[in-house]
Order: structure tokens, then sequence, then C-alpha cells
């Protein structure tokens, strides 16, 4: 019994002076969800209106070209399959305070609602940004 007291009280004892000794580390990514209205497909871009500052609809063109990998490069822009039950949003990843990626959650049905086509393509050029403002 009082090996085992004496063991709890060692291993107690090593985890403090461990956990103590770990330095904190605060991650350079960050990220802001943001619901997404609506989906666009241009020739070249999507266009996006999405909730800005939960009261007004921001609009925001994603070149279709930040699908690809450059390099070593993540690519910038990514989709994932919208989950059941839950509406399409817009992950927007920040690195060191500068824009790094953004990821859209939307049916991959593009018949599906937020999706919809673009009538006049030549109103949304792509005008080769690398970065997302909203």
């Amino acid at each position: 019994m009082k090996k085992n007291i004496i063991f709890a009280l060692f291993v107690l004892l090593f985890a403090a002076f461990y956990a103590s000794a770990v330095e904190w580390q605060e991650s350079s990514l960050s990220y802001t969800n943001t619901p997404v209205y609506r989906i666009l497909d241009a020739s070249d871009v999507y266009v996006v209106s999405y909730a800005k500052d939960g009261l007004s609809v921001g609009t925001v063109t994603i070149p279709k070209r930040w699908i690809k990998r450059d390099g070593k490069n993540p690519a910038k822009l990514s989709f994932r399959g919208l989950p059941a039950g839950m509406k399409s949003y817009m992950t927007v990843i920040t690195k060191d305070k500068a824009f790094y990626k953004v990821m859209i959650t939307a049916p991959t049905d593009h018949r599906q609602l937020p999706w919809g086509q673009v009538t006049d393509s030549s109103k949304f050029p792509d005008d080769g940004k690398d970065t997302l403002e909203m």
C-alpha cells in the first residue's frame, strides 16, 4: 500500500515538473467562420455572398486558380462536402495575421443551394489577386 502511494506521489511530482517546463506556444494560425448565402460559378472565379459582421451581406470573388497547389505552398482554396443538417459556410484561415487559405463548406451537388451560375462571366474577371479581404 505504501509503495502505491509513494509511486503515485512520484508520478504526480514528475508530471508537475514536466508541465511547468513546457513552454506555452501560441499558434500563428487563426480562422474565422462565416455563413455563405450564395456561390455563383463564373468562368474564372467563384462569386461568394456571405454574412458580413452578422448584419450585412458581403461579396467576394475567389479565383479558381487558387485550387491548384503552387510548388511547396498548399492550395489557397478548397471545398468540403456539407454534412447533413448544416448550412453552408466559409472558413478564412490567416497565418501571422495575413491571408493564408479559404475553405468553403457547401453541397457537392452544384444544382442545390447555395450554388448558382453567372450568366455574364465578363462582369467577374480574375483580377490576379493573391489575397482575400473581407
